[in-house]
């Protein structure tokens, strides 16, 4: 295995192949999406002959992928998916499963053949496996973790990738244990983190975010980001938030959730935790909201409890806009906390362990001075390697080996090396 290796001043050569096809399982807000539109982005500004793009389902992300020229299937208003619903709702799901298949399929093999596929998730490459293996290479980037694998993959399938699959990419060391464990030969997987488009956070846009919060003066704000979802797990920052009550009754904090929409199918459940807990006066919900830079800048702390992906996306860009965080411990969160190496940055936390995470955000809240060194500090690493700046021109690299062709690239982005080490 290696890793993605950075050349710092080395401008020019890029790999690039011909016709680079990428595919995206859906767009929804995750790790693997946000870094799948930043490495879309990215060559289309670099790379003189840009990727086509396929998106296998519809999601929040769906407009910013179409935007940069990506294939968006299953989008709510088409007429096929709209055939798929209805096929679905007379309990035909072996009908539906078929007309899914048949569209994926000429998605996938719509002309011009590609000279490389890259599968922006394991889930991503069943359906490129299934029409496009033997026929062109095929790069896998893997963001599941051992327990997404053998919750979501069969033995079978898992060993049909790998022998379809020419080149792994793993978003951390763990999960290239897991690849390993499950057949890859270690010397096919490169690591790439995940990495993401520099956020930008409009100053006006922050007052707004702040001034609607109705602040105390003094007030410290501890945010949270994401879906009312089990994944996302609002709950347990409304867990964190009572334990801080009640610990520290006299720190002045606001507990904000931007994400979870007021007619969401279980913000009931959030908001009846909120008035049986005496919570009112201290979290707020915070919905209808497209950009969440601002509002990472409005956070004094981030404090994620997303139970499944490795790093959170909201992680890597608070750090992108020096607001230091909090994040269970998983994935690839371990490695980027060691890059950071100051828990006033970025502070792992055992996984599920309210009370651990309820101290560090009392701890932190009392900080400012640990805060604002602790952010600039997270801001200088990420701008180092989890922007798309820097860390897409090397993942493309392995797609250019992969495909066996290579070109220029225009512009002055960091080249990157993807030869294993020695």
């Amino acid at each position: 295995m290696s890793q993605l290796e950075q050349r710092p001043n080395a401008i020019g050569q890029s790999a690039a192949p011909a016709q680079v096809l990428l595919v995206g399982p859906s767009a929804v807000r995750s790790s693997a999406s946000y870094c799948l539109l930043a490495l879309l982005r990215w060559a289309n500004r670099e790379v003189s002959t840009p990727p086509r793009a396929v998106v296998l389902a519809s999601g929040p992300l769906q407009e910013q992928f179409r935007h940069a020229g990506a294939r968006v299937l299953g989008e709510p208003f088409s007429a096929v998916h709209q055939v798929e619903r209805v096929v679905g709702r007379l309990a035909s799901l072996r009908a539906a499963g078929r007309i899914r298949r048949e569209r994926q399929r000429a998605a996938l093999l719509r002309p011009p053949r590609p000279s490389c596929v890259y599968a922006s998730t394991v889930h991503a490459a069943g359906p490129v496996v299934r029409f496009l293996g033997g026929k062109v290479p095929i790069v896998v980037h893997a963001y599941e973790t051992a327990a997404v694998l053998d919750e979501l993959v069969a033995s079978e399938t898992m060993a049909k990738l790998v022998a379809a699959t020419s080149r792994w990419v793993a978003a951390s060391t763990q999960i290239e244990a897991a690849l390993v464990e499950r057949g890859v030969p270690a010397e096919r997987i490169v690591r790439c983190a995940p990495f993401i488009d520099e956020p930008v956070s409009e100053p006006g846009a922050v007052a707004r975010a702040r001034a609607s919060l109705g602040l105390r003066p003094g007030e410290v704000v501890v945010g949270g980001v994401g879906r009312s979802t089990w994944e996302d797990a609002p709950e347990v920052f409304l867990r964190v938030a009572s334990v801080v009550r009640r610990r520290a009754p006299e720190l002045a904090v606001r507990f904000v959730w931007v994400g979870a929409p007021a007619d969401g199918p279980s913000r009931w459940i959030l908001d009846h935790d909120v008035r049986r807990g005496g919570l009112g006066d201290v979290v707020t919900f915070v919905d209808g909201v497209d950009d969440v830079a601002p509002w990472l800048s409005v956070f004094d702390l981030l404090c994620l409890t997303s139970r499944l992906d490795p790093p959170p996306p909201a992680v890597i860009e608070a750090g992108a806009l020096a607001t230091p965080a909090l994040a269970f411990q998983q994935g690839d969160l371990a490695e980027l906390a060691t890059e950071v190496a100051d828990h006033r940055a970025l502070r792992p936390i055992t996984y599920l362990d309210v009370d651990a995470m309820a101290q560090a955000v009392i701890e932190a809240a009392g900080d400012r001075e640990g805060r604002v060194i602790g952010g600039q500090r997270f801001r200088d690493i990420v701008q180092a390697g989890r922007l798309s700046t820097t860390a897409a021109p090397p993942l493309w690299n392995v797609l250019a080996d992969a495909a066996g062709h290579r070109e220029q690239w225009s512009g002055d982005t960091v080249g990157g090396d993807p030869s294993p080490r020695r």
